[in-house]
């Protein structure tokens, strides 16, 4: 359950950055895939798709 009565560090440094939540979300996302990615680059051979 989400309280939005209560500014966490997070809410206060992104709005200070003018980044909204949704951003947010998108950037870590994309960070995660990033990090699978150079992953894979560093192996030998890459996983097949499903």
């Amino acid at each position: 359950m989400k309280d939005h009565r209560f500014a966490t560090a997070q809410k206060v440094k992104l709005a200070f950055l003018s980044v909204g939540v949704m951003d947010d979300a998108i950037m870590k996302v994309f960070n995660s895939r990033m990090k699978t990615i150079k992953k894979w680059s560093t192996r030998k051979s890459v996983p097949k798709a499903h």
